[in-house]
């Protein structure tokens, strides 16, 4: 057979060629071990990034989140404001500290802010035993935040209250479905702060058929210069100048037949309370009557 001869050039050209596959050939070796290995170091890397933002993650929320206390250390405490103006929902746990009892009924009391003013009172439902607490008394309590009906019955004319007695511990609550859990401890005791002295908010009588009587509502008050207009009913509830309800849910006046018509006074003072539909003052006793 005739071997065909090839021009030098033509060789030359060849033999390069081969040269140049032959190098590159490990290159594309070492590209692919090459991103093979990058890829999957990329993808180590994208895994422990991910653990490591799990576990920051966890870290910084579990150290910054606050952890709610209703130990009634005043860890968390909360203020009548806040409850009486809607800032706290209802149905809320609530710890309040250092408050001034201002009325003591058999079911329970009348707590007060020391600094007073609009929206610092309110009603503590105990159940029962209140009577071991005294007006004048600073107080911490911890129960649930209720619009009670009362009475009436009517729940779309209801008081703001803060309920100790259904979640006591053994309260017994028909309704259990409406407990809110064991980890809810409610209570009502002494507190160390020294007692304050809480005054009557002197309140002028007009003030009483206006939407701004609510503010009032669970607040110590005071009316000035007063004459009854209508006596007691069976209820034991009377009227005064201006339209102004007094009521003897915590005391009554000249017991047991109460203020005669055309009796003057030169002040009345007692917590607002909301009952029936009407704001009445409840005097707590003899020394809120002041004659002329």
């Amino acid at each position: 057979m005739r071997i065909k001869k090839f021009p030098l050039p033509f060789l030359l050209f060849l033999i390069s060629s081969l040269v140049v596959v032959a190098c590159t050939r490990p290159s594309g070796d070492d590209d692919d071990s090459t991103a093979m290995d990058d890829d999957d170091t990329s993808g180590d890397d994208d895994d422990t990034s991910g653990d490591d933002d799990d576990s920051a993650a966890g870290d910084d929320d579990d150290s910054t989140q606050p952890i709610p206390s209703d130990d009634g250390d005043g860890a968390a405490d909360d203020l009548i404001y806040e409850i009486q103006t809607g800032a706290t929902a209802e149905g809320v746990f609530v710890d309040v500290q250092n408050v001034v009892i201002t009325g003591v009924h058999q079911y329970g009391v009348f707590v007060q802010e020391p600094l007073s003013g609009a929206y610092s009172g309110v009603w503590v439902y105990t159940g029962a035993d209140a009577g071991t607490f005294t007006t004048g008394q600073m107080v911490n309590v911890g129960g649930m935040t209720e619009e009670y009906a009362g009475s009436s019955g009517d729940w779309a004319d209801t008081v703001t209250e803060i309920n100790v007695g259904a979640y006591l511990p053994g309260a017994g609550d028909d309704d259990d479905s409406a407990e809110p859990g064991p980890t809810v401890n409610a209570y009502i005791e002494g507190s160390s702060a020294t007692p304050a002295t809480i005054v009557g908010q002197v309140l002028d009588v007009a003030v009483f058929t206006t939407a701004d009587i609510e503010r009032w509502e669970g607040v110590l008050v005071t009316v000035e210069n007063v004459t009854v207009t209508v006596a007691p009913d069976n209820y034991g509830a009377w009227t005064v100048t201006g339209g102004v309800r007094v009521d003897d849910k915590l005391f009554t006046y000249n017991d047991p037949d109460g203020p005669s018509i055309g009796t003057s006074f030169a002040s009345i003072t007692g917590v607002l309370d909301y009952s029936w539909g009407e704001y009445k003052i409840t005097p707590r006793d003899a020394s809120d009557f002041v004659v002329p």
